[in-house]
């Protein structure tokens, strides 16, 4: 890229390169120090998150918002006898975040993936011998399931307030 920057006829100002990552922001800057040999004024160089953070009408919520969002979904899902502690939610729910996040992003079906998911996790965490599942493995399974209800309802939440997750 830094290549090609330096070798177009497009002058350096003209130009906006969006990177997956600040890291790569980062390299990039390194190489065109590398290709010019000499301090320049660098073409504006973001991020894909900071690009659409810049071009959404809606407010993005940063992730310790969009986690008390979601812990609110999960609430509103949990079964009377069921109970879960915030810092034990934290454990999970930033990984469910970042999967929603992806869904998003790559425009993915969410029911599939959400059933492709639970199929492989149920592969990983036992073994197809056994007749009857224990009461943790069928926990387990139960929260997989409900994996696309607290998308939907992330959604439902997000939308009735205006605001939305980076990967939309």
């Amino acid at each position: 890229v830094a290549k090609h920057v330096a070798e177009s006829k497009i002058e350096l100002e003209e130009w906006v390169i969006i990177l997956p990552s600040e890291r790569a922001t980062y390299y990039l800057q390194s190489a065109l120090f590398d290709v010019y040999q000499k301090p320049i004024f660098s073409p504006k160089i973001t991020t894909i998150y900071q690009w659409i953070k810049e071009l959404t009408i809606e407010p993005i919520l940063d992730k310790t918002r969009l986690l008390l969002q979601l812990y609110e979904v999960h609430k509103e899902h949990l079964q009377q006898d069921d109970q879960l502690l915030f810092d034990e939610f934290l454990n999970w729910g930033q990984i469910v975040l970042s999967d929603f996040d992806e869904l998003e992003r790559y425009l993915i079906d969410p029911n599939y993936m959400f059933r492709n998911l639970r199929d492989i996790k149920e592969i990983e965490n036992w073994s197809f011998g056994e007749q009857t599942l224990s009461q943790r493995q069928q926990e387990f399974i139960a929260f997989w399931d409900r994996l696309p209800i607290y998308y939907k309802g992330l959604q439902e939440k997000l939308e009735k307030e205006g605001t939305t997750i980076s990967g939309k």
